[in-house]
């Protein structure tokens, strides 16, 4: 008689946690989109302050500061990303409006340029708040705590400032600018205000005040590069927009003095019929002894004396080409940009193309700091490799 009631209290025990889990919700495709998960997460170099970003795969996401200890100090929600300072004093966090607002707000069909912006908010080691309302976009610098940034969707205005608020410098018409890798200096390229302000690219050191003009002009600026400690700005121009593509030269600028031409079309470095190519990464080797840019055969152009229904659509393609016709077309973009690596020495004043067509690979050591460099091409394994499923090279 126990073993009998004993199996009927058993029975019904299985039986209520059947039916509890039978109650379960199933898991939908919503459940997953609101799954929360951390994608980013900073400490400052003080270890101070630890900072988070938690959001679901659709929705708003939220950050959070914590202390070293582990004590939530503040959330920010719904937040788009998030940056320490570089003494670790400042927290900076882009706002955003609520996910649900925009979408109601565009299926309201209301204009991209009337939708809500960004603010930035700049929050103080000691709990100050506050906050730059229609934030267009923001630099900070990586080793210093100065904020550069522009707001309003018409006003191109730039505003540098310290972090503390103390100190700051407004200037009209900025089209580009940045800050060095270790230092607050930065450039930036101006189209003038018509009085004080010349139009041109200017290098500014915030801790000392004055910009200074490094190159006059209201031409085409490109590839603006500054080595790591800023005290070297190069850059590609060219005063008539329109003939950038065979008329870039390249400007090199010391210490804040004006820039000079350093390569241009014509260089006698450079094969017959080159030109500086716009594409072409422009960078400092790690010492700054060193620029390198790109170069390439002068770019063809359309030819707009004809009518387009009078130019001929063919694409004319043999099997016996290296490369197969639907590569061809899927690498077409890139294709157009391609450009080879030169560099000019800057104590030597010296410049050397590097790759050609010949050998248009190169891997440079040490930070584009070490004597040698290696060259390579893969086209004549270009057949093969459609069967061999690897590309082999030369060196």
């Amino acid at each position: 008689m126990k073993k009998t009631r004993h199996f009927q209290l058993l029975l019904a025990a299985g039986l209520l946690a059947l039916g509890q889990a039978g109650a379960q919700k199933p898991m939908t495709v919503a459940d997953l989109a609101a799954w929360q998960r951390i994608t980013r997460q900073a400490i400052t170099d003080n270890g101070e302050w630890v900072a988070y970003k938690m959001e679901p795969w659709r929705g708003d996401a939220t950050v959070y500061l914590h202390t070293a200890d582990g004590t939530e100090q503040a959330t920010y929600s719904p937040a788009k990303e998030f940056r320490f300072s570089a003494s670790g004093d400042y927290l900076l966090v882009t706002e955003t409006t609520p996910l649900a607002t925009m979408d109601s707000l565009r299926l309201a069909k209301t204009k991209e340029d009337a939708l809500p912006m960004d603010r930035l908010l700049i929050r103080h080691a000691d709990g100050q708040e506050e906050r730059i309302d229609s934030l267009k976009q923001y630099k900070l610098a990586d080793k210093a705590d100065w904020l550069a940034y522009q707001s309003g969707r018409k006003d191109s205005t730039l505003v540098v400032r310290s972090l503390d608020g103390k100190r700051d410098y407004r200037f009209a018409r900025v089209s580009d600018y940045a800050f060095a890798e270790k230092s607050a200096t930065l450039y930036f390229v101006t189209k003038g205000n018509g009085t004080d302000l010349e139009a041109g690219i200017y290098l500014l050191d915030p801790t000392k005040g004055t910009p200074s003009l490094v190159k006059a002009g209201d031409g085409l600026f490109r590839q603006v590069a500054l080595d790591e400690q800023g005290n070297q700005l190069a850059f590609l121009y060219c005063a008539e927009k329109d003939s950038a593509y065979k008329a870039l030269e390249l400007w090199l600028s010391e210490r804040g003095e004006t820039a000079k031409a350093i390569a241009g079309r014509g260089n006698k470095a450079l094969p017959t019929g080159w030109v500086i190519n716009e594409n072409g990464t422009l960078s400092f080797s790690h010492s700054a002894a060193r620029l390198f840019f790109g170069t390439s055969p002068e770019p063809k152009q359309k030819d707009t004396t004809i009518l387009d229904a009078n130019r001929p659509n063919v694409q004319v393609w043999s099997w016996e080409e290296p490369v197969q016709y639907t590569v061809q077309q899927y690498n077409l973009k890139e294709d157009l940009k391609k450009n080879y690596k030169a560099v000019y020495n800057i104590k030597e004043g010296k410049v050397i193309q590097l790759a050609d067509k010949t050998l248009p690979n190169i891997q440079l050591g040490n930070e584009g700091d070490a004597s040698l460099a290696l060259l390579s091409t893969s086209e004549p394994y270009s057949v093969s490799s459609m069967w061999e499923a690897r590309t082999r090279s030369d060196y």
